[in-house]
């Protein structure tokens, strides 16, 4: 999900039952502004894992649902930097939990 959505409507998630991780393109601080504005019936949503991702500086950082920082390694995630044609940082982070999958973040 994007920090860009301002709004989720009521039941959207309801029937996402092996809906078990979001990754959240932003932070902890961004998301909680968001949770008054998901209606009901979305505990699919709100009860699974989340991943809050967002730049800090030129750095990539990822938290859990909590908030507590999850440190690239082994059994979590990595990143590699890149620098696109307009100058930006490019993260394209790998994610290894039970599917493994990535997705790239332009620091804009």
């Amino acid at each position: 999900l994007s920090n860009g959505v301002t709004m989720i409507g009521s039941s959207a998630f309801n029937s996402c039952s092996a809906l078990t991780d979001v990754y959240y393109l932003g932070t902890k601080a961004e998301w909680d502004a968001l949770v008054p504005n998901i209606g009901t019936s979305n505990t699919k949503l709100t009860g699974a894992n989340r991943y809050h991702i967002s730049f800090s500086g030129e750095e990539i950082v990822v938290t859990n649902t909590a908030g507590e920082p999850i440190v690239a390694g082994n059994d979590t995630y990595s990143v590699e930097y890149t620098t696109n044609a307009s100058g930006k940082t490019v993260a394209t982070i790998s994610f290894k939990n039970d599917e493994q999958f990535e997705l790239t973040v332009v620091n804009e």
